[in-house]
């Protein structure tokens, strides 16, 4: 049934990607967001497919194929690759190589989880070639930027469902959510402390379009979102946003009035959402702290026996995904996943792939501020960068792939594709940086 659907997606691939043969504009915008669909949509609905025993990601099929289509009919791919995209293949690479000599260098309790941890660097080297190949067809980060807020609406709508049904819904429609006093829920995201991180790095997105474009589809785009992260019960998803939140006063400086008009709909939306924690003061006490136990002490305890771990292993780590297997095998103990994605890095791959990791991510961040820096949209870049390292840092975010790939997704489109006219920004006659 899988090869089935593989086949007719390829079809469909091949047939919008003709016509892209045609300078109708409307085309172009319908394959553009048929294209940007299909990535989200498989993004969103985690499915995988099993090769030779080992499971893959379908988004790696999906960006492979559409990369092989543009090649098949001849498309002018981009031949000069510019610096920075070269600099994060490199890093990238590097971290993959690395942990293809974990296999033979140290002992691997679980293949599966290694091969999973290298699926998802070279998705991302994937959705890096296809979105600096792309941006020569017309692909707008305005588009991009609707995609994912539309995919924002339909996880919003599925969180609502999820609480009233108590069900997942998507998946396994019986299985149950996690339920005491009160039901969490998951969203796309597949846990509900992954939906909290999800909810995190939704907000600037959401945030972003309602600050551009006050009206009534974003507004309620965006108080959904609210919602969906008020469900999850995510201690540390809360945190982030109310950190984005400060970043945004602070450093957003625009003086026009509709965007005063968003500055007074963000006042209401958290003064009601004030009052409203005031007077359910016990049902959120007792959904956030007395029901979940001391979970953040027991995950102070898990970061220090993890970096003593890393002290016995400093150079290459204990194995990408090994860590709840080493600790089972090798000092007995049973442990969940390590609650910090790059303390997880850091373990797992020692010093060599922390530094691969950390240099990817801060060089994007670096090449972002750089980019928008004279756009005065300084505090977007922050926000999404800051948010998603706050979520990521207090949860198991290395097996969220939803928000891995989300979160790459939108941060790499914001740094290969032109900051068009059509994203409303600030100082519209200004030309676009070249990085």
């Amino acid at each position: 049934m899988k090869e089935l659907a593989l086949t007719i997606y390829i079809c469909l691939c091949i047939f919008f990607a003709i016509t892209r043969f045609s300078n109708n504009k409307s085309k172009t915008r319908i394959v553009n967001y048929f294209i940007l669909g299909t990535i989200i949509t498989s993004i969103a609905l985690k499915t995988k497919i099993k090769i030779k025993g080992l499971e893959v990601d379908f988004l790696l099929l999906v960006l492979f194929t559409f990369i092989y289509t543009f090649k098949m009919f001849n498309f002018k791919l981009r031949k000069k690759i510019p610096k920075c995209i070269y600099r994060l293949y490199i890093l990238l690479t590097l971290s993959n190589i690395l942990i293809i000599l974990q296999i033979y260098l140290i002992n691997i309790y679980s293949i599966e989880l290694l091969v999973n941890a290298l699926i998802i660097n070279l998705t991302l080297q994937l959705t890096i070639m296809f979105l600096n190949n792309y941006k020569n067809y017309k692909i707008a980060l305005k588009q991009v930027m609707n995609s994912i807020s539309v995919f924002a609406f339909f996880n919003s709508c599925l969180s609502i469902a999820q609480f009233i049904t108590g069900k997942r819904i998507i998946g396994d429609l019986s299985a149950s959510l996690q339920k005491a006093q009160f039901t969490r829920v998951e969203g796309f995201a597949g846990a509900n402390n992954g939906a909290g991180n999800l909810a995190a790095i939704l907000f600037p997105i959401l945030l972003y379009q309602l600050y551009t474009k006050p009206n009534r589809i974003n507004i309620i785009n965006f108080i959904l979102n609210l919602i969906f992260l008020a469900l999850t019960y995510t201690r540390i998803g809360y945190l982030a946003v109310v950190i984005q939140c400060m970043i945004f006063f602070a450093l957003a400086t625009r003086k026009e009035i509709r965007n005063k008009y968003t500055k007074r709909i963000l006042i209401i939306i958290f003064t009601i959402g004030s009052v409203l924690s005031i007077f359910n003061i016990n049902t959120i006490m007792d959904a956030l702290i007395y029901e979940r136990g001391h979970t953040g002490l027991t995950r102070f305890i898990q970061f220090k026996l993890a970096f003593n771990i890393f002290k016995d292993h400093p150079l290459i780590g204990i194995g990408a995904g090994q860590y709840t297997y080493y600790n089972l095998n090798q000092l007995w103990i049973k442990d969940y996943a390590i609650h910090s994605q790059w303390l997880n890095v850091l373990t797992e791959q020692g010093v060599l792939g922390f530094f691969f990791y950390a240099s990817y991510n801060l060089y994007v961040l670096y090449k972002l501020l750089k980019k928008y820096a004279k756009k005065n949209l300084q505090w977007f870049i922050w926000m999404i960068f800051v948010g998603n390292f706050v979520a990521s840092n207090f949860n198991p975010n290395q097996y969220y792939t939803v928000n891995i790939y989300l979160y790459n997704l939108i941060s790499i489109s914001l740094l290969v594709l032109e900051y068009d006219k059509e994203m409303e920004g600030i100082n519209k006659n200004e030309k676009n940086i070249v990085y």
